[in-house]
């Protein structure tokens, strides 16, 4: 999914060169710049939507700012820096990952 406002086709564009079965966009004004509470919202919109069962995002400072923030409007569980999905439902992460 991305996020965003101008440029987003283009960016939904360069991401289907990788093979993505479906790009989601939300594109709003707010959202030209990360805010985290815009996006916060945009990503709950989908979420109610869709009712995923897992929302990932990427270890960056962005996703370790809005992820949490998201998580705890459903109160639910959030790791960061996951480097490993493992059975039963566990993960593996840095030891020294931080948040």
């Amino acid at each position: 999914m991305l996020i965003g406002s101008e440029g987003i086709a283009a960016a939904a564009e360069k991401a289907a060169r990788f093979g993505l079965d479906e790009i989601l966009t939300v594109s709003a004004p707010a959202c030209a710049n990360y805010l985290a509470l815009p996006f916060a919202a945009a990503l709950s919109e989908v979420i109610n939507e869709l009712n995923p069962k897992l929302v990932l995002a990427a270890a960056t400072s962005t996703g370790k700012d809005l992820l949490p923030r998201v998580a705890a409007k459903y109160s639910a569980g959030q790791a960061s820096d996951v480097t490993q999905f493992l059975p039963e439902r566990g993960y593996q992460r840095l030891m020294y990952a931080g948040n």
